[in-house]
């Protein structure tokens, strides 16, 4: 545990047990279980004693999240249910709070129909900012052989002749190859017209310690590849999102809900639960992105949340499969629910995941599933339009 304080030049801290764990990034994380709100509360009085400002704070009942910084090292104070995460991250860039910008245009949500030709998953969303700047998530799986260009092309469409398209934030909900190899591909491909000003994420390390959950390697080596490619583009900010974590991108609001850091240490192998979930709220509206989200981290955030999962636009955990619960999306209770699946597993789904899926269904007023076209919804939300072929 010590080394830990030492390593990144911490004052010490003790806990009835301390666990470490890597988190990517050349990020650390130390568990300390056992402990009081208050201790959280006060190693953050003690860090800014000790040269770190506070950049954000978050306060729910039973929940305590901070963000510090100091030149080169952002600390993450994340405490629940008697467990305080210490996390300190070198690798990341500062996210702001607020991002003035001018109204130009209509905020506008899209669920892009991803080519389910030869593969049945996939994900992407297409926000555009109130000045025309875009805000995606996800992107596709590589069997989607040209949804780079076709997300290119869609953002092209919408960006007026002769300007850069302006992709003010990219979010990567996690590291499987269905919601992360298009954008892989747009880096390498589509960027001679582009601009990404920066990319939310947080990657568990691709080879995590004995105790993590999920397995090493496989899809999460897809990580090490954007990594790499990210590391191309100095221009880029990298933003490896935390709990608690607030942040803006143009007049899109954003708190993370969930990480792999919450998850761990878990019994669990299912890759989905290394999801960050975020709750976006524009115009007046809250829209959930899930991503693949499971079990695990599905409990973790009806305990935690309750009933500030609350939105009015619900991206579906893990496109309708096994995923959140049927008590997770009873505190959603979302008008509007956006299914990111193909017809044929939609419908094999509500006999698998009947409870889950038809809590869903009881609350919105209506659902989309990806597979049969791409829609759209004007924020404030009233209703979605599907687009034409």
């Amino acid at each position: 545990m010590h080394d830990f304080f030492s390593r990144f030049s911490l004052p010490p801290l003790s806990g009835r047990d301390a666990r470490p764990y890597s988190c990517g990034d050349g990020a650390e994380m130390l568990l300390l279980q056992g402990v009081e709100e208050s201790v959280a509360r006060d190693y953050a009085q003690i860090l800014t004693a000790n040269g770190f400002s506070q950049a954000d704070c978050h306060i729910a009942p039973g929940s305590y999240c901070a963000l510090l910084r100091r030149p080169g090292l952002t600390l993450a104070l994340n405490y629940f249910a008697e467990e305080l995460r210490l996390i300190a991250d070198p690798f990341t860039a500062a996210a702001p709070l607020t991002d003035p910008c001018p109204r130009t245009t209509q905020t506008t949500l899209w669920q892009h129909e991803v080519d389910h030709t030869l593969i049945d998953c996939g994900m992407c969303f297409i926000i555009r900012c109130c000045d025309g700047s875009f805000f995606l998530v996800d992107s596709g799986h590589y069997y989607q052989v040209n949804d780079n260009d076709r997300i290119h092309r869609f953002l092209r469409q919408r960006t007026p002749a002769g300007q850069k398209i302006r992709i003010a934030g990219w979010y990567l909900t996690h590291a499987h190859s269905d919601h992360v190899c298009k954008f892989s591909d747009f880096l390498h491909y589509n960027m001679d017209d582009c601009q990404i000003d920066a990319v939310y994420y947080n990657f568990p390390d691709p080879y995590p310690p004995e105790g993590a959950g999920w397995r090493k390697g496989g899809n999460s080596l897809l990580a090490l590849t954007i990594g790499e490619q990210l590391a191309q583009h100095p221009e880029i900010r990298k933003v490896k999102l935390h709990t608690g974590q607030h942040f803006a991108v143009r007049n899109l609001q954003f708190t993370v809900l969930c990480t792999h850091e919450d998850a761990f240490p878990t019994k669990d192998e299912d890759f989905n639960n290394t999801s960050t979930v975020l709750m976006m709220e524009a115009e007046g509206d809250r829209v959930l992105f899930c991503g693949d989200a499971g079990a695990r981290e599905s409990d973790i955030m009806v305990r935690r949340w309750g009933e500030a999962l609350h939105c009015d636009i619900l991206q579906v955990a893990h496109h309708g499969h096994r995923g959140c619960s049927a008590a997770f999306y009873a505190l959603v209770q979302a008008k509007a629910a956006l299914f990111p699946n193909t017809q044929i597993f939609f419908d094999l789904d509500l006999v698998k995941e009947k409870e889950a899926n038809e809590t869903i269904l009881r609350y919105a007023k209506e659902y989309y599933i990806s597979s049969n076209g791409t829609v759209q919804a004007d924020l404030p939300y009233d209703h979605f339009t599907c687009l034409p072929d």
